[in-house]
């Protein structure tokens, strides 16, 4: 009997650390409004759509399908060698083969908070209700 939980405690514990990028990924599911700018606004879909409106009018670049991912340290974001290994970015890719990198700052049910990777300042966002 000890043994089947046991198993079963593994598998638990092995489905919620392989899901953790999908629980991380779904809590930036939303609209987020620009702190210093709240005409500025970062739509994120469950499906990796990306929208950047600002004032209810799409970017210059919003003609391509644009996506976004959340990824771990060792992946093309992380340019630089000396970044912790725990360290997330969100990578915004704008649908033409370029793609924007920042650090992963904060990300909570009120605040996002980001890093540009190139530099180094922070964008704010409040999710908008």
């Amino acid at each position: 009997m000890k043994k089947n939980q046991s198993r079963g405690l593994v598998l638990i514990l092995l489905l919620l650390l392989t899901s953790f990028p999908v629980l991380a990924q779904s809590s930036i599911v939303g609209a987020w409004e620009f702190e210093k700018d709240p005409e500025m606004v970062w739509v994120f879909t469950e499906d990796g759509g990306f929208d950047d409106d600002f004032g209810n009018k799409e970017s210059s670049v919003h003609s391509s399908a644009k996506s976004y991912s959340i990824q771990k340290s060792g992946t093309d974001c992380n340019a630089h060698s000396t970044d912790p290994e725990d360290m997330k970015y969100l990578s915004i890719d704008d649908g033409k083969g370029d793609s924007m990198c920042y650090y992963l700052e904060t990300l909570s049910e009120e605040y996002l908070v980001l890093m540009d990777t190139y530099t180094g300042k922070l964008l704010i966002f409040k999710r908008k209700e």
